[in-house]
């Protein structure tokens, strides 16, 4: 963020995974973007005791990860999850397994990896913006 005084072009409220994901899609057209997080600490972004720890990403939401640049450093810090089970739930039997490529985290590691893209995002564009000085 720069001077107070400024107004910046877009304001997301929300610093969970999805407002850091629509911060990221957003940057590469909008300069000046503010993400309000009602927390005031950064642990409160990845723990809480209302928000789900497991996230599985479908082929849509690793295409998004890619839109964004990050499908790479999310990819590496989560696990492939490559077949589905679906089980009785009365006998917890194994009723069918389906092949389905997918990638598996927990919400502070997918927060986390956004955050580190936002971190290498901004010091991409401040290394451009010194080169053309």
């Amino acid at each position: 963020v720069g001077a107070k005084n400024v107004r910046p072009s877009l304001i997301i409220v929300g610093g969970g995974p999805g407002g850091l994901l629509a911060s990221i899609l957003l940057g590469d057209m909008i300069d000046d973007i503010v993400v309000v997080e009602k927390s005031s600490n950064l642990e409160s972004l990845t723990w809480s005791d209302n928000k789900s720890y497991s996230i599985v990403l479908n082929d849509r939401g690793m295409r998004s990860l890619e839109r964004g640049k990050c499908l790479d450093i999310v990819g590496k810090a989560g696990l492939d999850r490559l077949i589905i089970y679906i089980l009785n739930g009365a006998t917890g039997e194994s009723i069918a397994e389906i092949p389905k490529q997918n990638i598996g985290l927990t919400r502070p590691v997918l927060v986390n990896c956004f955050l580190q893209t936002i971190e290498n995002n901004n010091l991409a564009n401040n290394n451009n913006n010194n080169n053309k000085e």
